[in-house]
């Protein structure tokens, strides 16, 4: 991971350790580390990741960047907030129903089980 931190292109990088799955998760803590990149694409990706990696050690951090300035990074924050699942990534979901873009707070109904409510 410390090779993909100090590169140009790091989210095509993220993407495809996502694409891995489960068997990367080592990876998970330096891949939180990059929620907070400046390119919104790279904070995208790690998102993603994180819930695709499915550790529940990353909530913490997804908890903390759910009001990132992109709403796109807030969706995809949301959405693994809700494959890695527990009371605190429910509770912060709950939160993102408050959120100012509509497509945030549709991803938070749809991650709490709650449809187009």
């Amino acid at each position: 991971m410390e090779s993909i931190s100090g590169q140009p292109d790091r989210w095509p990088a993220l993407f495809a350790l996502g694409k891995l799955g489960p068997p990367a998760a080592a990876g998970a803590s330096p891949v939180s580390e990059l929620l907070r990149d400046p390119d919104w694409r790279v904070r995208l990706e790690a998102a993603r990741t994180l819930g695709v990696l499915g550790q529940p050690s990353a909530i913490a951090a997804l908890v903390l960047r759910l009001g990132d300035p992109e709403r796109l990074v807030r969706n995809e924050i949301v959405r693994s907030l809700g494959r890695l699942g527990g009371e605190v990534a429910r509770e912060a979901l709950k939160r993102a129903l408050r959120d100012q873009d509509e497509s945030v707070r549709k991803a938070a109904r749809e991650q709490l089980g709650e449809g187009d409510h």
